[in-house]
Parts: structure tokens; sequence; C-alpha cells
């Protein structure tokens, strides 16, 4: 948040009540849509680069033990031609697993080069008040006087302290399921080196769980379910945790080191409301997942992306606050949908005793012997090929949409999100994200689409159609805005930037400082400066115009 506020020129100060960065790996999936912020951020190739190897990326793996059988396999490295050819054509990062702890300390280092502030560790915050209208204290234990500000941010976790001192409600269930996280270092090299993989789930009478490989080496996380039936791990020991590892390993000689032990609770919750006054939900203290899709973490950050550019416009006065209505109102859905898909993976995952309540009828059959251990082998093959879109969700990552906001949107019909079960469809409606399309510069050289969309607005237009004209209109009420002319600045030699963005001759597309259309306009208007200026009335209300 702090870092996509300073991109806006905002500053702000970061509180955290810990003594000092998590060391614990937490999320691990960074999503091509993140991955195009931090492109933006200067931190993509930093963050690839500490990744998992190559090699791993896009497999996982279910096995009765790391030593033991392998049960099913779901594996998108050289996967069919065209699953590769949609990705490469639909961003330029694809997706990365990267450990959070990791894709944090990068994002404090970038925030200190852009900044030079630090996070602020051991600043726990005791209370949140809005003693007068446009101001915001914030009591920091220890602290003399509160810190005043326009705008509180709070970004503080699943159990958000400052979410319950509003009074913010949950919706949703609030435990699917509960769980025991190990943060580990064992080699599992001699068992899995020749095919590594993200995720290795084990399922045997002794132990289900899944091991997720933060570093491609010997850094893991494991996850047992604690309230499986006959499993009682409320409060394991390190030699009880140490038993599971091997019986999951499917060696007594492995000898893990145990660095932590936790619990966490599954959820699939998201909050009533994203805003009470001047103060804001962010990440996780507004949504809760299960981990199943890999969303939590990208949403967040695509929270903070959405938030920052509206606060920048009302805090430099060419919107009103009205604005800030529209995060809700776009967000939430998104979290929604994201929210619904993740607990209907989990969901899934149960059918086959990867986390099920009660995996005992599975295992015995796939411990039998005999056909009906073939057949079950054959069920749960089956199965697995039914989570293939837990992990291919391309649609939902880059494909979902804001149905109303800071927009303008096209006719009366609501947007159809994207169920995830279908591949991803570039969309230029209002709404979508701008999609991926290739451009070429005036001297030469590719200008991708995704990379001219940021700190301010981008009218991408036909050349010598009065859109130029209706950007200065725009420009000269303290809107950042620019207009990038399709055949002067920059060129569509292909067609590839019509066709994929719906315009023909003479048309134009607005793109906000987030990356989402404002404004779709197929063919040239009769007047283009007054339809810019009344569009842009229609995106500073925000919601309240939609």
């Amino acid at each position: 948040m702090a870092i996509a506020l300073a991109r806006q020129g905002v500053p702000a100060a970061v509180l955290d009540r810990r003594e000092g960065p998590d060391r614990h790996p937490r999320a691990h999936v960074c999503n091509p849509r993140t991955l195009e912020l931090f492109r933006l951020w200067g931190v993509e190739e930093r963050v690839r680069a500490a990744g998992l190897p190559a090699a791993a990326l896009g497999s996982f793996t279910w096995r009765t033990a790391i030593a033991g059988e392998e049960l099913g396999q779901i594996s998108y490295a050289g996967h069919a031609e065209e699953h590769v050819s949609v990705r490469a054509n639909a961003t330029l990062c694809p997706e990365v697993s990267c450990a959070q702890d990791v894709v944090e300390a990068i994002l404090r280092e970038r925030l200190f080069e852009l900044t030079g502030n630090e996070v602020r560790y051991g600043a726990e915050v005791e209370a949140v008040s809005q003693p007068r209208p446009g101001e915001v204290e914030v009591d920091v234990a220890g602290g003399k006087d509160p810190i005043r500000s326009r705008y509180v941010i709070a970004a503080d976790g699943a159990g958000s302290r400052t979410r319950q001192r509003l009074g913010i409600g949950m919706e949703g269930p609030r435990e699917l399921a509960r769980f025991v996280a190990m943060h580990l270092s064992v080699d599992l090299s001699p068992w899995v080196g020749d095919r590594p993989a993200v995720l290795y789930w084990v399922v045997n009478s002794r132990v289900q769980g899944v091991f997720i490989s933060m570093d491609g080496h010997s850094r893991y996380t494991f996850h047992v379910r604690a309230d499986s039936a006959g499993m009682e791990l409320e409060d394991p020991s390190i030699e009880e945790c140490e038993a599971l590892v091997r019986a999951a390993v499917g060696s007594e000689e492995v000898e893990p080191e145990i660095r932590e032990v936790g619990h966490w609770v599954m959820s699939g919750q998201v909050a009533r409301h994203y805003r009470a006054g001047n103060v804001f939900l962010a990440g996780d203290a507004a949504h809760r997942f299960p981990p199943t899709g890999g969303f939590g973490m990208n949403t967040g950050v695509q929270d903070a992306h959405n938030l920052a550019w509206k606060l920048a416009a009302v805090l430099d006065g060419w919107a009103p606050e009205s604005l800030l209505e529209s995060y809700e109102a776009e967000r939430k859905p998104v979290a929604e949908l994201f929210c619904r898909r993740s607990v209907d993976n989990f969901l899934r995952l149960e059918r086959i005793a990867s986390w099920s309540p009660d995996p005992a009828p599975v295992l015995a059959r796939l411990e039998a012997g005999g056909s009906v251990a073939v057949a079950e082998r054959r069920r749960f093959r089956e199965e697995i090929e039914h989570q293939r879109d837990h992990f291919d969700k391309l649609a939902l990552e880059l494909g979902f949409a804001y149905p109303r906001g800071a927009l303008v949107p096209e006719g009366d019909e609501p947007i159809e999100q994207p169920d995830g079960r279908h591949p991803y469809r570039p969309e230029a409606h209002p709404g979508a994200r701008a999609p991926l399309a290739r451009l070429t510069r005036p001297g030469g050289g590719e200008a991708w689409t995704t990379d001219l969309f940021e700190t301010g607005f981008v009218l991408l237009a036909d050349a010598d159609q009065g859109w130029a004209e209706a950007t200065g209109a725009v420009a000269s009420r303290g809107v950042p805005i620019g207009c990038l002319e399709i055949g002067r600045d920059l060129f569509d030699e292909d067609g590839e930037w019509a066709r994929t963005y719906g315009v023909r001759a003479g048309g134009a597309v607005l793109v906000r400082p987030d990356g989402h259309v404002a404004l779709r306009c197929s063919e040239r208007p009769t007047n283009p400066t007054a339809t810019l200026l009344e569009a842009f009335e229609q995106i500073r209300g925000g919601a309240s115009t939609n």
C-alpha cells in the first residue's frame, strides 16, 4: 500500500506491531496480475529470481508418501501448446511461487528506495479514532501523542483489531477447518530431485497433508488438518511433529528441522464493509480465503493498487470524497468471487482424502490391495483431474471485472464474471483489466499496453480524431491524464490492439491508473471533448453515479 501510494506521490507511514519482519513463509503464489504491478514498481525480476526454479512451477503431485507411490499429478510444464500460448498472449508476467516473507523483504527494500522510509516495527496500534471530519488519530503503545492523518488503511491481517474496533462484521463461514502448520527444513531431494513440484500432497493412514516448497531445495511448510478424524493435533510437540513428517516422507531416517509450529483456521469470509469514515480495510483484514487457489495475498496487493490512485485523486483535489466509495463497490465483489472459488476448491479436495474430515474410507480402499485398491486409484486419478482448474485459474486472475464503480458502463446488462472453468478471454469493456496488446514505437521497438498504465489516466485513441484536444480539456481540470495516439505516438501495425480492445476507426479507450478500463468508445463520438468531460464527471463520482 505504501509503495502504491508513493508511486502516486502520497506519503505514508507503515506501522507494524511485531518487533521485526515475520520469518514465516506463509503465502507463496504471486499471480500474473500481481506480477504486472510488481513490474511497474520495479520489483518483478527480484521476486522472480527469488522464487522457485522454473522446473518446479506448474507441477502438483499426490503420493502415498514422498518416498512412496505417486497417485497422480497435475503438471503444466510442457503442457499442451494451447495452454502455453494462451498464457503467453495474456501477460508478460507468468505466475511465480515465492515465499511471502521473501516478497515482503523485497517490497520493504523497494519502499526505502522510493521514499527513504522504513516499516516502523514495534508500533502497536491501540486505538484508531476520528475526532473530527477529515482527520484520523492513531494511538500507538508507548507514544506520547497520537499520529494524525487524513486516512488510515488497516492492513492488519485476518484477525484485524482495527476492523473489530470499528464494529465491521464478516460474512461467510468463520471456520471451515483447523490446521497445524509446520515451517521446517528437510531434504526431500532423494525422492523428488528429478520431479520437482510446488505442492506435494501426502495421503496415507498415518498422516494426510501437503508439503509446500518455498525455495526449491529444503525449505517447506507442511500443513496437516487438525480436526480430521483420528488426529489429535491441538498442541503437538516438536517430537510429534517430527514423527508426522517422517510418516509423510515415508522414511525413519530423515531428520527434519522444525523451525516453527503454528495453528490456523481456514475461513471463507468477506467484510460487510470496506470503509468506516476515513479508515479503509485492505488485504486479509477485508477478506479471509482458504489458500486453495492462491488468491489471498494477490487480492490484498490489488486492493492496495485500486485504492491508492483514488486517495491521491481526493488529496490532489480533482475528485470528491465520493470517489472513495468505489473502492468497496469494486473490490468487494471480486473478493466474494475469489472466496467462493477458494471454498469450492477446498471442498473438492476433501473428496480425495487430501484434507478430508474423515479420510478413513478412502485410505482403507487405497491400502486394501487387489481390485479394490486398483479401482480406488483409478477414482483418485479422476478426482485429481477435477482439481485442474483449482490450479489453472488465469481466467479469474486476469478476467475479473468491476461491475460498477469509477467507470462508465456499457449498456444496462450486468458484467458476467468469469467462472474459472473456461479459458481466459481478453476483454476491454469498462471495469475489466486493460488486456495485453503489442504496439510499436515510432523509432521501432515494442510497447506493451500493460506497461503504459499506472500513475495517471491514459487515453488510447486513433490519431487526428479530436481525442488529443479532449484529453487536454480534462487535463486542464487538474486530472493526471495523457493521450497516446495510435498512428502517431504508437502504431498498431497488425491491428492487434484494435481487435483486442474492440475499437473501430476513430474510437478510443480510457484506462485508469490501476490498469482497468474506465470508458470505451468503440467508434468516434460526435464530440470527443464533450464525451470525455462527461465521462470524467461520472468517474469522479465513483459508485454514487452508477
